[in-house]
């Protein structure tokens, strides 16, 4: 069985909405396989504050 993997090192840049950076790169990502489901594991979280 094929796998494919798109690993990303951070979902938000500070000040941008959640996944806003990656979006095209998981449009694309998606567009090029046939797969019918997606698993997405996060694997920290992170508080991104001034103070």
């Amino acid at each position: 069985m094929k796998r494919n993997l798109l690993l990303i090192s951070n979902s938000t840049n500070y000040g941008e909405a959640y996944l806003s950076w990656p979006r095209e790169y998981i449009k694309s990502f998606l567009k090029e396989t046939t797969a019918k489901r997606v698993l997405f594991i996060p694997y920290a979280g992170v508080n991104l504050s001034d103070d």
